[in-house]
């Protein structure tokens, strides 16, 4: 039930939970997809301890936990600033992660951290939001699509020695 789920806002003192949930979120995502070594490197360089304090400190980074019955079951990460790509808006912020772990999908999780980002996207008087999503993803691609956001653009993300093509997904805001 949705009423059980809390979103709360994340600070330096979560650093651990965040790169031990990213870590395995990840990792739960995306094994056999791609190379182990190539995962494992992955996972080390973006969701080491000192890499998720470094990206808690950045002031234009902003975090969310996800409980469910106070058990953590997810986060999402929004970054503001620019895309990689020209948009149809110019004031953007990226959706960079909505990680929730497998046992909790379909609880409703996703969607109220998408709310909580899209909310602060629009009191930041952003335009839009944009987020890049591997083209292997089909589950990703599915809740995205069903969030209102639409393909438009592509990028290259090299993991490990593996280049994947991501889609670019943005959506405007009512800001």
């Amino acid at each position: 039930m949705i009423s059980e789920i809390q979103i709360e806002k994340a600070g330096l003192a979560d650093s651990a939970l965040l790169a031990e949930m990213g870590a395995g979120t990840f990792r739960e995502t995306y094994v056999g997809m791609m190379q182990e070594a190539d995962l494992n490197a992955y996972v080390s360089e973006v969701f080491s301890l000192s890499a998720t304090e470094k990206k808690l400190s950045d002031p234009r980074a902003h975090f969310w936990i996800a409980r469910k019955e106070g058990i953590p079951c997810g986060y999402c990460l929004f970054l503001e600033g620019n895309a990689p790509i020209e948009l149809p808006e110019r004031r953007v912020g990226e959706i960079s992660r909505i990680y929730v772990q497998r046992r909790w999908h379909g609880a409703g999780i996703g969607p109220l951290l998408m709310e909580k980002m899209i909310a602060l996207a629009e009191s930041l008087q952003l335009s839009g939001t944009w987020l890049n999503v591997w083209e292997k993803n089909r589950l990703a691609q599915k809740f995205y699509e069903k969030q209102g956001y639409q393909v438009v653009g592509a990028q290259t993300l090299v993991v490990g020695t593996d280049s994947q093509q991501d889609a670019i997904l943005f959506k405007k805001t009512r800001a």
